[in-house]
């Protein structure tokens, strides 16, 4: 039997694109392009009335009246989703705890910290590989929200107590008499 005549057959007995794929051992893709080689179609089957159309996230509840894929996640509730995998994911590889003070309790309480040059915000990536946002990681060190802050304002905290020492304008004490 030729491939052409095993796969009228296989459409005459109603056979979807995904069964023909799977007893051809192939992918969908593959199974589509000898249908459409031999100008043959599978028969549509109809959604039946238990099947509903999602016109709503079911996460933010935002309208999707234009859902030809029939989706129950909008593209922004998919893109958070894909986020917090990616974030708890970057967590875990850096040891899931503040390097400085080991606070553990939320991951919305740790941020990355980078120790040399970086080329994007971690926390906020969605769509790069895994092995591009290790080589991000590798350049990080985890710490707690409390623990990022101390870290960044010793880059000004000399600075600024150099400059308080020889401020010469009006004190928050002189501003609260004004008032």
């Amino acid at each position: 039997m030729t491939k052409e005549e095993e796969l009228r057959e296989m459409v005459e007995r109603g056979f979807t694109t995904r069964q023909i794929a799977k007893r051809w051992g192939v992918e969908q893709c593959s199974a589509r392009y000898w249908l459409n080689k031999f100008s043959l179609q599978t028969k549509h089957q109809k959604r039946g009335p238990e099947t509903t159309r999602h016109t709503s996230c079911v996460i933010c509840q935002k309208a999707m009246p234009d859902n030809p894929k029939n989706l129950s996640k909008c593209g922004s509730c998919m893109t958070a989703i894909r986020r917090f995998l990616t974030k708890n994911k970057a967590i875990e590889f850096l040891g899931g705890k503040c390097k400085r003070c080991g606070y553990c309790a939320h991951p919305a309480g740790l941020e990355f910290h980078h120790l040399s040059g970086k080329d994007f915000t971690i926390g906020q990536v969605a769509n790069k590989s895994w092995a591009v946002i290790v080589e991000e990681l590798k350049k990080c060190e985890l710490l707690c929200s409390i623990c990022h802050r101390i870290e960044h304002s010793k880059r000004t905290s000399s600075f600024i107590a150099i400059a308080a020492m020889n401020y010469r304008g009006k004190f928050i004490g002189q501003l609260a008499e004004m008032v």
